[in-house]
């Protein structure tokens, strides 16, 4: 990840939940509070790969499911950010496109 102003970034992992078409962000609140209990939250390791770019790296296994990225900007009053994406099971064949 590199940042347009060079900031380092403040990212998250986390689990979401599907309701219809819709992805919920539970406990968002806690996420980057850095406490030692976050049930959501998936560790990501963190390296600085050049300057201003960052390298992430998932602790764990990503099981099949709906994820998202989450960034905290507090040098823009806690504004915050989110990429989403899902992971498919490896033995299923692909959702067929409506």
């Amino acid at each position: 990840m590199r940042t347009a102003d060079a900031r380092e970034p403040d990212l998250g992992l986390v689990r979401v939940k599907v309701r219809r078409d819709d992805r919920f962000v539970e406990n968002l609140d806690t996420l980057f509070k850095h406490e030692s209990e976050k049930r959501n939250e998936l560790l990501m390791q963190r390296w600085l790969v050049a300057r201003g770019v960052y390298r992430f790296t998932v602790g764990e296994p990503l099981v099949p499911g709906e994820y998202a990225f989450a960034e905290n900007v507090q040098e823009q009053g806690v504004s915050l950010y989110m990429w989403d994406f899902g992971v498919d099971d490896a033995g299923a064949s692909p959702a067929s496109k409506k």
